[in-house]
């Protein structure tokens, strides 16, 4: 009995697992929410067993209840702020996508988080959801025995899936899900009231073939739309009044499994912006305050990205993880500090703006709002001093340690002293341009430029194939000194489109810029920068995709707390000059700036406003596009099939199960020796016990021979063991022939009783 008792908590801890963990997973990858996936995992299973032992109890069922109560209350005490935190965050989630069928939902107001925090968050709240759908689907199985409680208790759980999404559940925790439904509906339909233990188990193998068919026929890596799901898809988005996300042609959206760290691993907040569907915010609400001693706009920079994809603009991970630049702590060379300096390709420019003789320094304080994130919001023309607070992140953005690398989540609080100039380009210089010091960092700046010039002008083919046929009346080539050529693209791009917050989204399948500059004419800061960023590497020039704040800091404010909302999230380009660094150039009509990256001016001329000395001759148009044409790998079509072929090979795998179950009855049955006659007579009686359930009387001859057979010493003579044997086969093909065709193919291929 002991025995019996393992057999069945095994059996429903599988099951209970298999269907929790197919939900949370379904729901994990439907989202894109970063989780530990181990962790996540592991708590399901054991809660699972769990359950699966303390509702299969007999004996102590209070004490066991009150035990496991207890282990569970001491979990949700433990992390009850990371429970509530992750909690929030997944409610927003839905809020925001139904929000935008219903006006007056709203999401939570609630603060960021960093990336880490974000992943302990979530990780905890669909472990505690776990544990609960646990013990739901076991009260379903285990108490109520009941295949409709089962799929009523779950389903609601598992169709969060389903709403307000663009990419498709992960196709392995789905089918986890549905064969959890399968297996339940069988193993309680066979048992007729049974322990459905042994039927669990002589379902899984069957189960887990299935699962590995479909995963090897399908993997998920890659897994697209069919053409038909595909026009389906594209006809409701286009007409859904919604923000619809994680686009499956924008790989940086797609979640991967980290083999190392064990967890869905997404782009973080500065690896990736979505620009398809992304709106301007609106809400007013004050993400930062600051404190500075300097008047007017202030770019506060938060990361740059390097990679078009026509929808996006994310970070080559690959290309960042390699040592492109060197990074060197330099001596103070000018009396305003009195450390040492960093020297990185971040800060190359501030070595300019520093020896310029009319610049100025300028501080800012800068203090989150909300709990912070990772990404420190830089002025330019910054001086690195501090190596505790900051860790300066390859060449693209500058994090807060303590949220970024300590794991924290605090709201973020810290301080950059930089340097401000009418004219990074200005030929006005001081003598500490010739401090040894200086040279250290034009050294720098020079192997870092080989880089930028090769990497920063890439383009895919088909994109620069498309810019140059929309610049082809511009002449930009024509324009020798770069300054000149840099302020052209930029009165070029302000002036090709209106600026308008109401702008359309770009429609589905549409290239984004190539929308905005030859369909919509229509865009927002995203739209402007994009399509110059594209340019400028077009005609040879490296730039990339800056995203930031836009402060407006008025004369009555100086040095006092200023509010930044949501409604200063800009974005602009930045360029490289040789021998400078990276320099800020505005291209948005009508926004903050104005086109000025010195804070101090308001009017919309370019950034770039006089010549630069020792300018590097440009790459040819020529060069330039055959270079972009071989900067990124060939991509190769994927296999796809359509949908309803999924649903064929699902219904023939299922049949050829049910087929090989009443093969395999049938063969245990003619296998039973007929030269043991008394074996032969218990045989047949066992498949008569299965057979009485239709409501089927044995005859009372038959009925002593088996009794005979079972407890008598004699042995049962071929005459009365046929007898028997006939007897059943005869009742057995009766009961077949009465049988509607539903209930005879549950009867033949089902149970296997013909």
């Amino acid at each position: 009995m002991k025995t019996k008792k393992i057999f069945t908590v095994a059996a429903d801890s599988i099951l209970i697992f298999i269907g929790i963990y197919g939900i949370l997973f379904s729901i994990i990858s439907t989202y894109n929410i970063d989780v530990h996936q181990n962790i996540v995992g592991y708590i399901t299973l054991t809660s699972a067993v769990l359950f699966s032992f303390v509702l299969n109890a007999d004996k102590n069922k209070k004490a066991i209840y009150i035990g496991s109560s207890i282990v569970i209350l001491l979990c949700v005490i433990i992390y009850p702020q990371q429970i509530l935190m992750g909690a929030t965050d997944f409610i927003n989630m839905l809020l925001l996508r139904i929000g935008a069928f219903i006006d007056f939902i709203q999401p939570l107001n609630t603060d960021k988080t960093s990336h880490y925090s974000s992943v302990v968050a979530s990780t905890a709240f669909f472990a505690c959801f776990g544990v609960v759908l646990s013990f739901i689907a076991g009260t379903a199985i285990i108490k109520l025995r009941s295949s409709l409680a089962c799929v009523l208790m779950t389903l609601p759980f598992f169709s969060i899936c389903v709403f307000f999404v663009k990419l498709t559940p992960d196709l392995f925790s789905v089918i986890l899900y549905l064969s959890f439904l399968l297996s339940t509906f069988l193993a309680n339909y066979i048992r007729k009231g049974t322990n459905g233990a042994k039927y669990h188990f002589s379902l899984m193998p069957v189960i887990m073939v299935f699962l590995l068919v479909i995963c090897v026929v399908f993997p998920p890596n890659n897994y697209n739309r069919s053409d038909l799901a595909q026009r389906m898809y594209t006809f409701f988005a286009e007409r859904l009044p919604i923000t619809l996300y994680n686009d499956p042609d924008n790989t940086s959206g797609e979640s991967t499994t980290s083999q190392h760290t064990g967890y869905i691993q997404l782009p973080k907040e500065y690896e990736n912006v979505e620009l398809s569907n992304a709106l301007p915010s609106q809400t007013g609400n004050v993400v930062m305050i600051i404190r500075t001693d300097t008047s007017g706009i202030i770019l506060l920079r938060g990361y740059s990205l390097d990679t078009y994809t026509g929808r996006s603009w994310i970070t080559d991970t690959d290309v960042k993880e390699t040592k492109h630049y060197n990074e060197a702590f330099i001596d103070p060379f000018i009396p305003l500090f009195k450390t040492q300096t960093m020297v990185n390709p971040l800060s190359f420019s501030t070595y300019s703006a520093m020896t310029i003789n009319d610049s100025k320094q300028m501080y800012i304080e800068i203090s989150d709002k909300g709990r912070g994130g990772e990404v420190a919001y830089t002025p330019y023309y910054t001086a690195f001093t501090d190596y505790v607070t900051y860790n300066y992140q390859d060449d693209s953005v500058v994090l807060y340690a303590p949220n970024a690398d300590q794991n924290n989540y605090e709201r973020a609080s810290y301080r950059f002293n930089a340097f401000r100039v009418d004219n990074i380009f200005s030929e006005n210089t001081t003598n500490y341009r010739l401090s040894e010091q200086f040279q250290i960092t034009q050294e720098y700046e020079s192997q870092y430029s080989d880089f930028a010039h090769d990497y920063y002008i890439q383009l895919d083919g088909e994109t620069a194939a498309m810019i140059n046929e929309v610049i082809k009346d511009q002449n930009f080539n024509s324009i020798v000194d770069i300054n000149e050529r840099v302020n052209a693209v930029a009165e070029y791009v302000s002036n090709c489109a209106e600026y308008s917050l109401e702008t359309p989204r770009t429609p589905y399948g549409k290239d984004y810029v190539e929308y905005f500059l030859t369909e919509s004419k229509q865009g927002y800061c995203m739209h402007f920068a994009s399509a110059a960023t594209l340019i400028y590497r077009t005609l040879g020039i490296p730039a990339r995709y800056v995203t930031g704040y836009a402060a407006i800091v008025d004369p009555t404010q100086v040095n006092d707390w200023v509010n930044v909302t949501d409604k200063g999230a800009h974005a602009w380009v930045e360029v490289y000059f040789d021998k400078i660094g990276w320099v800020p150039i505005e291209v948005t009509p009508g926004s903050p700036g104005g086109g000025n990256t010195n804070p101090d001016e308001s009017t919309a001329s370019s950034s770039v406003t006089h010549s630069r000395p020792e300018i590097s001759k440009p790459e040819s148009k020529a060069e330039t596009s055959s270079k972009s044409e071989n900067s990124q790998p060939e991509t190769t079509d994927v296999f796809e099939l359509p949908t309803w072929s999924y649903a064929v090979i699902a219904a023939i795998l299922i049949l050829c199960g049910f087929i090989i179950r009443r093969k395999a009855a049938q063969s245990k049955r003619k296998k039973t020796s007929s030269a043991d006659t008394n074996k032969a007579a218990i045989s047949a009686w066992q498949y008569f016990e299965k057979l009485a359930v239709y409501g089927i009387s044995a005859d009372i001859n038959i009925y002593e021979i088996a009794q005979k057979a079972t407890f008598s010493k004699h042995k049962l003579t071929p005459e009365e063991a046929k007898i028997v044997v006939t007897y059943v086969i005869k009742i057995a093909k009766e009961t077949d022939k009465s049988l509607s065709f539903f209930k005879k193919l549950i009867f033949r291929y089902v149970k296997g009783l013909y």
